[in-house]
């Protein structure tokens, strides 16, 4: 039993001195209803929120994100949106890259790659990936779709075309 301030832990140790007393650990906080699972001494590697998302590698994400790995057989990496009260045209999935752009205050950005749902009818499966960047500043936007049929639209201004052009190695071609 620990107290709801305090935490409840499991060590595996390999010795009696620091660090080798706690070479291992699973450890429950209960003032922040979180779990962290710390190899090496003394090293999240990785934490479930008191959401229930998960962070692996590391824990200062400015703005985590819910994570399921699948293995060792099918999918490495399998992200998937079950969500049940909707079946709506653009329901996603998707991935965001993010790196810092700078050193000081919030200097980062991000793009994104999702897996989206085409259409609003119940059990149509019809699905396309679309790709969004963003510039100096900007939220990301979405610049490229390959639709179920494999058609691949461009922006061109203030949304997708299926029209735009294509640069391929200095020529236009549309």
């Amino acid at each position: 039993y620990s107290g709801s301030s305090d935490a409840g832990v499991i060590a595996f140790s390999d010795g009696t001195s620091d660090t080798a007393y706690r070479s291992g650990q699973i450890i429950y906080d209960h003032n922040g209803n979180t779990m962290d699972f710390r190899t090496n001494g003394n090293y999240i590697r990785l934490k479930i929120d008191d959401d229930g998302d998960v962070t692996i590698g590391g824990v200062d994400f400015q703005y985590p994100k819910a994570l399921n790995v699948q293995g060792p057989t099918g999918s490495v990496l399998a992200l998937r949106n079950w969500d049940t009260t909707t079946y709506a045209q653009d329901t996603c999935t998707g991935i965001e890259l993010s790196l810092k752009t700078g050193n000081t205050n919030n200097q980062d950005g991000a793009c994104e790659i999702r897996a989206f749902k085409e259409n609003g009818t119940n059990g149509d499966s019809a699905r396309g990936l679309n790709f969004w960047t963003a510039g100096n500043g900007g939220s990301p936007t979405e610049r490229m779709r390959i639709n179920s049929a494999g058609h691949i639209s461009f922006c061109a201004g203030s949304g997708i075309h299926a029209d735009a052009h294509v640069w391929i190695g200095g020529g236009e071609a549309s």
